[in-house]
């Protein structure tokens, strides 16, 4: 079970996005059959756009927040589908090792 912190933190990111997703979103909330495939695309650019900042959590977000309108986002192979058979390719991202993580060298 994940801590009341931890449960807080993922509803202030759900009600940022909330806050910031693309207009007609609302629309969208319903059913998987009613999901914008541009809005759709918006909000995968923006998760890999975070995800490549290093803000897993606000992806990790926006990827609970379409789970719960039907978008099963498959990270492995790079796929979205929906429940009505809608599907697609998701560009994959890269991050590049923060220099911390290589050390010094003499």
């Amino acid at each position: 079970a994940a801590s009341p912190a931890a449960d807080a933190r993922v509803g202030e990111g759900r009600a940022a996005i909330r806050q910031r997703s693309p207009p007609g979103w609302a629309l969208a909330a319903g059913t998987s059959s009613s999901i914008d495939l541009s809005l759709l695309r918006q909000l995968l650019d923006r998760r890999r756009e975070l995800r490549e900042a290093r803000q897993f959590e606000e992806g990790d977000s926006i990827r609970a927040h379409l789970g719960e309108r039907g978008v099963h986002v498959n990270d492995r192979d790079n796929r979205w589908h929906t429940a009505d058979g809608r599907h697609g390719s998701i560009e994959p991202f890269s991050v590049e090792p923060r220099r911390e993580q290589w050390g010094t060298y003499s």
